[in-house]
């Protein structure tokens, strides 16, 4: 959520502080409302995410059969395979446990409610629901007057000491320790390295002084013939 909220203010972070607010505020003022009436006009149960996924999901229950244990339990297997799963549609599980992460009914579960009758939309979890997506955006944010309308201030205001930095100001997010970049490359600044030679963490084969001399001039050796074209 932290990313996509960046990704839509990158346009007004750059500014001064109180213009980059107000800019951050119209915007939010303006999604708010397109989004729940977005929503809003549309004669649906789920949300349209929500809903093409359980369609996928229908389409890949096709070949599967259930079988009624006369309550809430179903046996579901593919065709005459012995691939089979166990789905409780009381507590809305399946035993492959798709159903209890997404919380969206998964092809076994959607053969069981086809087998009971029923509509897949009614078991999709209540926070995939069009009500829970209005309720989010019930508290819209109210127009506030412009800087000639502020009251003055009688206090002092002291002027920050801003140092100047060379060079041109990064806009791309620094990566933490761990997390892929980019490029797909894993970020190693702040990993401790562990030298292949003693085992000791802190340094690499190459600045390692406890291995035996002869040893580490056969890898130094080894190394020099791999890079020499």
């Amino acid at each position: 959520m932290s990313e996509v909220f960046n990704a839509y203010i990158l346009s007004a972070r750059h500014k001064p502080i109180i213009t980059m607010l107000e800019d951050i505020r119209e915007g939010l003022m303006e999604r708010l409302h397109k989004k729940r009436d977005f929503i809003g006009k549309k004669e649906i149960m789920l949300c349209p995410r929500i809903q093409i996924q359980l369609e996928k999901h229908k389409i890949w229950a096709r070949g599967w059969n259930a079988y009624w244990d006369g309550g809430f339990c179903y046996g579901v297997r593919e065709g005459a395979t012995q691939v089979k799963y166990v789905v409780d549609l009381n507590q809305h599980t399946c035993s492959c446990n798709a159903w209890q992460v997404s919380g969206i009914p998964c092809k076994h579960a959607i053969v069981a409610i086809w087998n009971k009758v029923d509509h897949p939309e009614q078991y999709v979890n209540a926070y995939f629901c069009k009500q829970t997506y209005m309720k989010a955006y019930e508290f819209l944010l109210e127009p506030l007057n412009g800087p000639q309308e502020w009251p003055t201030s009688d206090s002092i205001v002291v002027a920050p000491n801003v140092k100047k930095v060379n060079g041109r100001p990064k806009t791309k997010r620094r990566y933490g320790v761990g997390e892929v970049t980019a490029s797909g490359k894993l970020k190693r600044t702040g990993c401790s390295m562990k030298c292949s030679l003693c085992g000791v963490i802190g340094h690499n084969k190459r600045g390692c002084k406890n291995a035996p001399k002869q040893q580490q001039h056969s890898n130094n050796h080894a190394t020099a013939e791999q890079t020499t074209p």
